[in-house]
């Protein structure tokens, strides 16, 4: 990953502002001795397996974030006609839910505070799995990677910009939601699909994928991967029952973004499941 991100972004007109990515590589160098001397020296599997996954999304999320910035240089027909028509065939509006959403202060704060929950939760369940059950955690990285590559793919294909922005919704209908809420991403995909010259600045990478939207698997792995701890499944179930909803008017996501999203995360469980291909 890091050699095909290394040939791209030598071909494209993408730069790396590499100070703004020193602070995450001194975390991840100081965890790293933390993991080889609890796997190799001193085996302590709840604390080499904590380590190990902080130095994995530590490292490859930010590796595939990248990847995606490069993928969105690739320009196929955005799609966002299509997601819309699907969305009205299946009965939903998505100005209809804005203009509720924005109606009530305290749904949208509700809403806001799930949907960037997200790193929170992963911090939460690696503690929880590397104490109970460390043998999922293993389960859960895998699984995250094979998801963010697919929807990597998938969006190569089918591209998409926002809600918010195709469906051009009034200032007067996002007063409390906020003008920029779902449309955060925008700017960077115009900017990437023009080819023109682009920076990656660690603190302002956005997520870039609309359909499928991956913010729904991570709403559904989070759960997925505590689901034999009795005590703490139900209680993520919930939570992730309120970022799915959140998805929508605050991720600025179709709700065929989220069908898109479950279906995936449902396929990359099965071929888990089914082959161990990790």
């Amino acid at each position: 990953m890091i050699s095909t991100n290394s040939i791209w972004l030598y071909f494209s007109n993408i730069n790396i502002d590499l100070e703004s990515f020193y602070g995450v590589a001194i975390i991840a160098a100081l965890i790293c001795p933390i993991f080889i001397v609890y796997k190799y020296f001193r085996p302590d599997i709840i604390i080499s397996s904590i380590a190990g996954t902080a130095i994995f999304f530590i490292l490859f999320t930010k590796m595939l974030t990248i990847l995606s910035y490069l993928t969105t240089t690739i320009v196929f027909p955005f799609q966002d006609k299509n997601l819309n028509q699907i969305d009205l065939m299946l009965g939903f509006n998505f100005t209809d839910l804005v203009i509720f959403v924005d109606s009530s202060p305290l749904i949208t704060t509700i809403l806001s505070e799930f949907y960037y929950s997200s790193l929170y939760h992963i911090i939460f369940i690696t503690i929880i799995l590397g104490i109970k059950s460390p043998q999922y955690i293993m389960e859960f990285c895998n699984l995250y990677l094979m998801c963010l590559l697919a929807t990597i793919v998938v969006a190569i294909f089918l591209p998409a910009i926002d809600p918010y922005e195709y469906l051009k919704i009034p200032l007067e209908y996002v007063n409390t939601l906020g003008h920029g809420t779902g449309r955060s991403q925008t700017e960077h995909i115009l900017l990437l699909r023009n080819q023109g010259e682009f920076t990656i600045v660690l603190g302002e990478m956005k997520g870039l994928i609309n359909f499928p939207s991956f913010h729904t698997a991570l709403a559904i792995l989070i759960p997925y991967s505590v689901r034999k701890i009795k005590y703490i499944f139900p209680l993520l179930v919930l939570s992730s029952a309120i970022v799915l909803i959140a998805t929508l008017p605050i991720g600025g996501h179709y709700l065929i973004d989220i069908i898109g999203g479950a279906i995936i995360t449902t396929l990359m469980i099965f071929i888990y499941n089914k082959f161990s291909i990790l």
